[in-house]
C-alpha cells in the first residue's frame, strides 16, 4: 500500500496526511464549516456601504444589512416614488378611487376630510374619536372559552356585550353587562 504525502487543508491551512488521494479537508469539522460557508456570500449594503453576509438563495432579494438601513435608505424612497407614478399603480385606477370616495363619504360624511371634522364625525357616529379603536377583537383573536362564556352570560343577561369599548376609561373589555354595570375579563389561554 502506497503512503500518501501530507497535504494542506483548503479550509484551515493545516498540514494533514489524507486517507484518500482526493481528500482536501483535514477533518469533518473543517468539512462542515466549509459547507456552511458555501451557502453564504458577501454583499455591500446600499445605504451604509458596509459589507454583510447573506445566504446565496437570498442574495437577489437582500440589499440592506439591517431593517434600520432599509427604512432610512434613499433607494427605498426613490422606488416608492417611481411605483407611485407608474401607470399600472392599482391605487390610481378609477375603480379604486371611487372606492376611496365612497369610504370617505360613509365614514366622515364628506369628501374633504379635515382632522377636526373627522374626529367630530367619529365621535358622533361611533362614540369615540378614533374609530380604529372599535376593532371588535382589539387586535387579538377571541378565544373559544371567551365565546362559550359569553353565550352562557347572554342567557342570563340578554344585554351582555362581547368585546365592548368602555369610553370613560378608553379600554376594551371581554364581556360587559350594562344593566348591572359589570365587566368580565376571560383568561382565554386555559
Amino acid at each position: 500500500m502506497q503512503e500518501l504525502k501530507p497535504k494542506q487543508c483548503t479550509y484551515c491551512d493545516n498540514q494533514f496526511v489524507p486517507r484518500v488521494k482526493t481528500a482536501t479537508l483535514c477533518s469533518k469539522l473543517c468539512m462542515y464549516e466549509w459547507r456552511k460557508e458555501q451557502n453564504w456570500t458577501e454583499k455591500q449594503c446600499l445605504h451604509c456601504k458596509l459589507d454583510f453576509k447573506v445566504r446565496k438563495k437570498d442574495e437577489p432579494k437582500r440589499m440592506f444589512c439591517s431593517p434600520e438601513c432599509h427604512k432610512s435608505s434613499d433607494y427605498k424612497k426613490q422606488k416608492l416614488r417611481e411605483w407611485n407614478h407608474r401607470p399600472e399603480n392599482p391605487f390610481k385606477s378609477p375603480e379604486r378611487q371611487e372606492e376611496f370616495r365612497k369610504t370617505k363619504l360613509e365614514k366622515y360624511g364628506t369628501l374633504s376630510v379635515h382632522k377636526e371634522q373627522g374626529l367630530k364625525t367619529c365621535l358622533e357616529r361611533y362614540g369615540t374619536r378614533l374609530p380604529l379603536l372599535r376593532n371588535p377583537s382589539n387586535g387579538k383573536r377571541i378565544s373559544k372559552i371567551q365565546k362559550r362564556y359569553y353565550s352562557f352570560m347572554k342567557e342570563k343577561h340578554p344585554d351582555a356585550l362581547l368585546e365592548h369599548h368602555l369610553q370613560d376609561v378608553d379600554i376594551f373589555v371581554d364581556i360587559y353587562i350594562p344593566s348591572s354595570n359589570t365587566v368580565i375579563e376571560v383568561y382565554g389561554d386555559y
